[in-house]
């Protein structure tokens, strides 16, 4: 076992030791504390009370004013006249109507002539790329034409001054042989041999249609079955054709050549002759002449078309593009920004409200950069509560605590809310560094008769806490043992006995008991000392 090992162990051993001597401090202030007050019951009379059933609540008192949900100060962006208002103070909106307008005549002119120069920008940017396709395009075709051209006339003139090879010899003597065979056999005709196949193909023809025609007369006779019969009669008709064509062929046999026929075939001859000829005897110096020129024309084209002052007309093109796009951009932009200011000659509300301030009237000149708001809007259809407590207050107010409201111009009503807003830096009011919430009022409790106005003032009690139908004793009552364990004289028979208890909410006067204690037993408060 490592010297690691044995330290771990020896740790785990001395974790039910400290629990031991932790459990027997406990228990000896348990029994100190009730040495000291069987003691002091000798010294001085016992003061005692009921443990009772009632409510405990744990609050801070703070300063509340009523404030608008939401509060927009409007104006125009733009300078101009004031044609129309249609608000007053106290008049309810919702959101999107109008309020008011000034004149808009110089900002629709701006509109429309923002549209002409997206049109103008447009039209141009459409005119740079129809000269840059006209450009690249056509000459990227012709540029590969021109290389197909070359490597054309290049091939050419390489098979010309190319030897010819053993298989092209050998190509076009088969065709002068093949040429040769079809002029002999047409010269020959009427060939005995083929004048028999013929005859013989005619006679089996002949056959075949008599041994069809048999099989339909069979089935014919028989009359029952109709599909077979036309099937049959279908097999004597290709019999017939069958026939036909062979007289045709037999007829054809006995014939002999044609004059066209005859000088064709020797056409064809000739032509596979004179290409053998000129295949053994090689290229003639005009043919080779002629290659060469045309390899030389098509080098020309291809290095006019390569030229350096092609690569710059593109350059510029495409630079033409680019700053017709920019153009057209900046014209949009423009457009837009006309718009914008086209539709703030209008003044609408941002959300539904209550109009609480209108400072202009009709033909005043309000707007532009620097001006004051001249309509001033509240939302007042979810009433919100500002409320300022001490510093020292810091943990008694946070997000979803409960409050309780009672209205300066209302003290017979009771409007309950919950904290919503916490600041998180402390606000100075009257030279004195406060802690700034908001309380958003229940729905409930605003369901009344009447109103709230913004400003008007409210004591609230922010709640932290609260225990309905708890077990109570005084504060005097309880006995702190430390580390947050507690304990009671519990009296009886008119001794005190003390009891450990758990300690739920407790104020400067009560403390909730949760457990260790039931409403009714008597507990002991203290001892008043006995006059000598």
């Amino acid at each position: 076992m490592t010297p690691q090992t044995r330290r771990r162990r020896r740790w785990w051993l001395a974790i039910p030791l400290v629990a031991a001597l932790a459990g027997g401090a406990y228990y000896y202030s348990l029994r100190a504390a009730e040495q000291r007050q069987q003691q002091a019951d000798t010294e001085g009379t016992l003061q005692t009370t009921l443990a009772r059933t009632g409510d405990l609540i744990i609050s801070a008192t703070a300063a509340g004013r009523a404030i608008a949900a939401q509060t927009a100060s409007l104006g125009f962006a733009t300078e101009g006249e004031l044609l129309e208002l249609q608000v007053a103070a106290g008049d309810r909106v919702a959101a999107g109507d109008p309020l008011a307008r000034i004149d808009d005549l110089a900002a629709r002119m701006a509109v429309a002539a923002a549209e002409k120069a997206v049109t103008a920008a447009q039209t141009s940017l459409a005119q740079a790329q129809d000269e840059l396709a006209a450009l690249d395009d056509p000459a990227s075709a012709s540029l590969l034409e021109a290389q197909a051209a070359v490597a054309t006339a290049q091939e050419a003139l390489d098979a010309l001054k190319a030897s010819p090879s053993a298989a092209e010899l050998s190509l076009a003597q088969a065709a002068v042989a093949v040429a040769q065979d079809a002029y002999d056999t047409l010269a020959a005709r009427p060939d005995a041999d083929q004048v028999t196949e013929a005859r013989l193909n005619l006679e089996q023809a002949k056959n075949s249609l008599w041994s069809a025609q048999m099989n339909r007369d069979a089935v014919g006779g028989r009359g029952t079955d109709t599909a077979a019969y036309d099937g049959a009669q279908v097999s004597v008709l290709n019999g017939e054709i069958s026939v036909q064509k062979a007289e045709m062929a037999y007829a054809s046999a006995q014939q002999p050549a044609t004059q066209a026929e005859l000088e064709n075939a020797r056409a064809t001859l000739l032509k596979a002759q004179q290409a053998l000829a000129e295949l053994q005897r090689g290229p003639t110096a005009a043919q080779l002449a002629s290659a060469e020129a045309n390899l030389a024309r098509a080098r020309e084209n291809l290095l006019a078309l390569s030229a350096d002052d092609q690569g710059l007309a593109s350059a510029t093109a495409q630079a033409n593009v680019r700053q017709a796009e920019l153009t057209l951009l900046e014209a949009q932009l423009a457009l837009k920004q006309a718009q914008s200011d086209l539709a703030n000659t209008t003044l609408v509300a941002p959300f539904a409200g209550v109009v609480t301030a209108v400072d202009a009237e009709l033909a005043d000149t309000v707007g532009g950069q620097g001006a004051s708001a001249i309509i001033t809007l509240q939302d007042v259809t979810t009433p919100l509560v500002e409320v300022y407590l001490d510093e020292s207050d810091l943990g008694s107010l946070a997000l979803g605590y409960e409050a309780e409201l009672v209205f300066d111009a209302l003290p017979d009503e009771l409007f309950t809310g919950v904290v919503s807003g916490v600041d998180p830096t402390l606000t100075t009011v009257s030279n004195m560094s406060v802690i700034r919430g908001v309380i958003t009022l229940d729905a409930a409790s605003f369901s009344k008769p009447q109103g709230l106005l913004v400003g008007m003032n409210a004591t609230v009690d922010v709640i932290g806490g609260r225990a309905e139908g708890a077990v109570l004793v005084p504060v005097e009552a309880l006995r702190d043992l430390g580390d947050g364990h507690y304990a009671v004289f519990v009296v009886k028979d008119g001794e005190p006995r003390l009891r450990a208890v758990t300690v739920g909410l407790q104020d400067y006067t009560y403390a909730e008991i949760t457990a260790g204690l039931a409403a009714g037993e008597v507990v002991s408060t203290g001892i008043t000392a006995v006059s000598r």
